[in-house]
């Protein structure tokens, strides 16, 4: 067994803090070019001209690609080489401080009802464990836009995945233009109440590019279904009406109990920011 230096971990935490409030996975920027290029109205154009030189300047200038810098959600995937103890949560926390610190990234974390003292620590964080090698850290950091437009609905066990998609379309539909269309979406399927969000979140990490052959009954019909159905709705950048409402679906399932049926939304805006990297 091997233990990670703690100083790495801070200084691995504290670059991808800043690396995915700098710069675009390459996913989410080449599904931006891809829907910029189907708009032919004039003002629409415009509006993407736009969000690419913003993507450009963020990434050149290394300053943040929006105002909101999130709240800075952490996955660690400790593998199965790897010893960890309570030092290591403490290493994943000063390095989300000095990341946002160094990186001059808004603090936007404050207790819940005093709403003073503005913070950037502690993070959520979520950790697994996996069967390869090393620590992979991921940071999401989380604009409160599209995060207050996350939806769940605890469905009957007898739905079908007519009544799934209904219910993804209308808090996509819900979230109009507040959430800063166009969105990415990531869908969370069974589990409890509080693991079907979690999935949700996850499934915004998984490349959108990527049409994957789920061997769940119905999961890839579902999520072509839905990028079809949103992009019915119109509603582009700052709702005008345009080509893409939804730049891509991620769909991830666990299994549920008998008697349930939970579903997950967590929306994403055009800035879908999250950046990845593994330690040993």
């Amino acid at each position: 067994m091997k233990r990670i230096d703690r100083r790495l971990v801070i200084r691995t935490v504290a670059d991808l803090c800043k690396e995915a409030n700098y710069r675009l996975r390459p996913d989410i920027a080449e599904l931006l070019l891809r829907a910029a290029r189907k708009e032919q109205e004039p003002l629409l154009k415009q509006l993407y001209a736009i969000l690419t030189a913003s993507i450009r300047i963020s990434r050149q200038d290394r300053i943040p690609l929006c105002q909101d810098t999130g709240l800075p959600v952490i996955f660690a995937d400790i593998g199965r080489n790897v010893l960890v103890d309570s030092s290591f949560k403490k290493a994943i926390i000063e390095g989300v401080r000095k990341g946002y610190r160094d990186g001059y990234l808004r603090a936007s974390l404050v207790r819940p009802f005093d709403r003073t003292s503005p913070t950037t620590v502690p993070p959520v964080i979520h950790f697994d464990f996996s069967n390869h090698n090393g620590i992979t850290l991921t940071v999401l950091p989380k604009g409160f836009g599209s995060e207050n437009k996350s939806a769940l609905k605890l469905f009957r066990p007898t739905a079908g995945l007519k009544a799934v998609e209904d219910f993804v379309v209308e808090s996509v539909k819900n979230a109009g233009a507040a959430a800063c269309p166009p969105y990415f979406v990531g869908v969370g399927i069974g589990g409890t109440a509080d693991y079907a969000l979690l999935l949700s979140k996850k499934a915004l990490l998984n490349d959108f590019r990527i049409r994957k052959r789920e061997t769940d009954k119905g999961s890839s019909f579902l999520q072509e279904n839905l990028r079809t159905r949103l992009n019915r709705l119109s509603r582009g950048i700052m709702g005008l009406k345009a080509h893409t409402t939804c730049l891509g679906v991620n769909i991830l399932q666990a299994p549920t109990h008998i008697a349930g049926l939970p579903v997950g939304v967590s929306v994403s805006c055009w800035v879908m920011r999250s950046a990845s990297r593994t330690i040993h």
